[in-house]
């Protein structure tokens, strides 16, 4: 009945269901889809044709193809809010994905990326970077038929306060795309996991499909934890942070973001010792100050630009200072204040992020770069609206040797 109704449906319906049809055969692509509805083939119809409009809107965009672009922020400063990153494969051949839970920063990662924006990560991911991945899997073990994943969460220095709406909302995106790709999810290890972590787990489980839970181990003992996942994959497919015997998550999502986005390799966010980022969130109330006396160093003849970020409802002055002498001093603010309320704003309708640079220049001499933030006076209505994040990125590009 559902291989009758797919095909005399047709397209969006082939396409989703036959997306990994290069390395997965029809039976097994079929069976995902059945097996994610409890084999009702009306509810999953059901499902992707509430969906197509952000399959069609995706697919019109090349599944975001060129992510640096689509993300409208250097990859770095993405992959520093957000440290994703999937390598390797274990030793039934799926890849494997890593998330640091600890590095997750979602306040300044909806601070330079509207949710919309950061799912065409997840769009590229399951589309393109899986494309990698699958071919990758299927190169090194000819007898790779499911396209699943085996995701690990290390939740080593995630404290409660890290668990805010945002990051549910951060799940809810996630979710959101993966709704296209059912069970294709082997296994999830959620490893170092805190005590206080599982009232909190009860929550995040609603956002889960009840198959996916099934699929979860969660180790609090640190040694069990990395134990099991040395059981599941070589250690030398495991990142080094994550216990194992390959690069770290930041070097591998240099590897990443060179992958991911197009053009000249030469010319990517990653110029081999050129370019060095100080990034940093910062929360400032209104009429409040901070000052952040040494975000970066510089060296003479250094190139120096400082940007900011904000989906605050009020907005901020930024002044940037090199060796105690003011350079330069903007406003900063959201884009509530340029509509003057001709738009209601709501958690489910923030206001757009918004950004600003700050400075540029070529710096006459070492030193220090200091910024300071004053905080503005806060309009909005709503107190369950972002406000006070600002994320400051100072790039120096320094010359050749």
């Amino acid at each position: 009945k559902f291989y009758r109704e797919l095909h005399n449906r047709g397209d969006p319906y082939l396409e989703i269901v036959y997306a990994n049809k290069d390395f997965e055969d029809e039976a097994y692509s079929i069976c995902r889809f059945l097996r994610g509805s409890g084999f009702k083939s009306d509810a999953v119809f059901e499902s992707l044709g509430k969906s197509l409009d952000k399959w069609e809107e995706a697919k019109n965009h090349d599944f975001y193809n060129d992510l640096e672009k689509s993300l409208g922020v250097p990859l770095d400063l993405f992959f520093h809010m957000s440290p994703i990153a999937t390598y390797g494969n274990a030793r039934n051949g799926c890849p494997v994905s890593y998330l640091k839970a600890g590095w997750l920063d979602t306040d300044g990662l909806f601070s330079i990326c509207s949710k919309d924006v950061i799912a065409r990560y997840f769009w590229n991911d399951m589309i393109h970077g899986s494309e990698r991945q699958f071919k990758e899997a299927k190169s090194r073990f000819p007898n790779f038929v499911r396209c699943e994943k085996i995701r690990i969460l290390d939740l080593e220095g995630f404290t409660s306060s890290q668990l805010s709406s945002d990051s549910i909302e951060f799940l809810k995106v996630m979710n959101g795309i993966a709704t296209f790709f059912p069970e294709n999810t082997h296994c999830i290890l959620i490893v170092n996991v805190p005590s206080w972590f599982s009232f909190s787990w009860t929550i995040i489980k609603k956002f889960l499909a009840p198959r996916t839970v099934r699929k979860i181990e969660v180790y609090s003992n640190k040694a069990i934890g990395a134990a099991r996942l040395k059981e599941i994959v070589e250690p030398s497919q495991i990142p080094s942070d994550f216990g194992g015997l390959a690069p770290d998550i930041l070097t591998l999502n240099k590897s990443i973001a060179k992958q991911a986005s197009k053009g000249d390799e030469e010319t990517t966010t990653y110029p081999e010792k050129q370019i060095h980022r100080g990034i940093e969130t910062v929360f400032v109330k209104p009429g409040k100050t901070i000052t952040i006396s040494d975000f970066t160093t510089v060296k003479k003849g250094d190139k120096l630009s400082v940007k900011a970020y904000t989906r605050s409802t009020h907005g901020a002055s930024v002044s940037v200072s090199l060796c105690q002498k003011l350079q330069n001093k903007e406003s900063l603010a959201c884009e509530i204040f340029e509509r003057s309320g001709t738009k209601e704003f709501s958690e489910s309708n923030p206001p757009p992020t918004f950004s600003a640079d700050i400075l540029s220049c070529a710096c006459s001499a070492d030193g220090t770069v200091s910024i300071t933030l004053e905080g503005l006076e806060d309009f909005s209505k709503s107190r369950k609206l972002s406000r006070g994040y600002f994320v400051l990125v100072a790039t120096v590009e320094s010359q050749k040797e």
